[in-house]
């Protein structure tokens, strides 16, 4: 199937009047909303956890909040909710489709298979999130044939002696198994720079973690690369920056986003762009992955080494998708996932790497501990910082599952293409840290370890 037939193929695989959509906040989910009622449906029932920062859907919404924690508990704890809903859920649910003939769309992450008897939309089977599990992966590398950094996989008890052995000049970085369940965004990940360091990781982490992966600490830009699985090959996507900020204090990492602004030297866009074509083979053959996936690693002076895979949607897939109309957000990937349709590798590579080239995107948000009010200031891109003015895009705070989230709604066509973006995350953090008092740590970017 071309490209150019998607929108009428998606129209027919989502074609129904009545929708439930589950997600972990309200906000944002008017796109969803909007695009389904463009192909017939008139009626939508939202489960949402919290409103989250964002606009709110024109739709009727029910929610079953959690205790406040990291995002990634958020995550798992509505996984959990969906399994095992509240009273006020199901009774909105039996109202709102009494028959059961609604169709459920899911966040597409590990979720249970079925919500309230209704078989959930488009989310990825459980069985590929055995290789998200960060100790799980190093065999991947191999058989793929990726250079990849020396590492160990140990009970949490023998790591402070293992990464000893393994430091490099800032230590070592640790990560964790999936003990607590699938994790992301830094939440089990750690810098361990000296004993003192590794010890207080083992206190944290004693009765929650049996096994941690060890690795010397990569000096260089964090970045992840893409590919699309599909029925006749792999689409390998471009590079990608993780916003990974450096803790100032040394004790670890703050996740702030994805930008595709940043532009690497030749060499190493084409080396993550074959690693990301052999590792794609080797995900069809072992679990027969279809849609998205993504291999997070550091840009060193050595070249690109992958740290870990998230086979799965994920936001930096999400960014270059975007420039691509006909794909329809994440609704291609639901009807790949569900083997509803398929296209060439080939065409789906050329049209999403030369859209992503010509169209930039920047998705920048960090939570925050505590329960904050709405707040917004204007901030632009100023020289190699920022600065608040009445001409820069919004940076906004409000409540989230994980406490509150801080987010940038910065254009990219306000950046400078090709150097890190991670500077001017840092500074954002920071300006907000300052201005609104708000209990976030110093932060610092990356320093950019290539030549060209």
């Amino acid at each position: 199937m071309g490209l150019d037939e998607l929108p009428d193929e998606l129209s027919r695989v989502f074609a129904a009047p009545r929708w439930i959509i589950l997600n972990g906040v309200s906000a944002n989910t008017q796109a969803l909303i909007d695009q389904l009622r463009e192909w017939g449906a008139s009626e939508f029932l939202v489960v949402a956890g919290e409103e989250g920062v964002g606009d709110q859907p024109d739709a009727e919404v029910v929610r079953m909040p959690s205790p406040p924690g990291s995002v990634m508990e958020g995550f798992r704890r509505f996984a959990q909710k969906v399994i095992d809903p509240p009273r006020a859920v199901r009774s909105a649910v039996d109202r709102f489709d009494p028959d059961g003939s609604a169709r459920v769309l899911a966040p597409m992450f590990a979720v249970p298979e079925t919500f309230l008897g209704r078989r959930l939309h488009g989310s990825r089977p459980t069985s590929w999130e055995t290789l998200e599990d960060k100790t799980a992966v190093d065999d991947l590398w191999e058989q793929a044939g990726v250079a990849h950094a020396p590492s160990a996989v140990v009970a949490l008890s023998d790591a402070p002696a293992v990464a000893e052995r393994m430091a490099a000049e800032r230590g070592t970085v640790w990560a964790a198994d999936n003990s607590e369940g699938w994790h992301g965004g830094g939440e089990f990940t750690r810098w361990v720079p000296d004993g003192e360091a590794a010890q207080r990781v083992v206190d944290e982490w004693r009765g929650r973690i049996r096994r941690v992966r060890v690795m010397p600490f990569l000096d260089g830009i964090p970045c992840s690369i893409h590919g699309v699985v599909t029925g006749d090959g792999v689409a390998p996507l471009l590079p990608v920056e993780l916003l990974i900020l450096r803790r100032v204090d040394r004790t670890g990492f703050v996740y702030a986003g994805v930008a595709n602004t940043w532009g690497p030297p030749r060499r190493l866009r084409d080396e993550m762009r074959q690693a990301a074509r052999t590792v794609g083979e080797v995900l069809r053959e072992r679990i027969g992955i279809r849609g998205p996936f993504s291999i997070d690693g550091v840009a060193t002076a050595d070249g690109f080494r992958p740290t870990e895979l998230n086979p799965r949607f994920s936001v930096g897939y999400g960014i270059q998708a975007a420039s691509v109309p006909e794909l329809c957000g994440g609704f291609f990937v639901r009807a790949l996932i569900e083997g509803a349709l398929d296209v060439a590798a080939a065409e789906l590579e050329e049209r999403v790497v030369a859209a992503a080239e010509a169209e930039r995107r920047i998705r920048m948000g960090v939570p925050v501990d505590g329960v904050h009010e709405r707040r917004v200031m204007r901030l632009a891109v100023d020289g190699e910082g920022v600065a608040v003015r009445d001409d820069g895009d919004e940076l906004e705070i409000g409540p989230s599952p994980s406490g509150s989230f801080l987010m940038w709604r910065v254009e990219a066509d306000a950046v400078p293409r090709g150097p890190s973006f991670a500077p001017y995350a840092a500074a954002a953090v920071d300006e907000a840290r300052r201005a609104w008092r708000l209990p976030l740590p110093a932060v610092e970017p990356s320093p950019n370890a290539m030549t060209d």
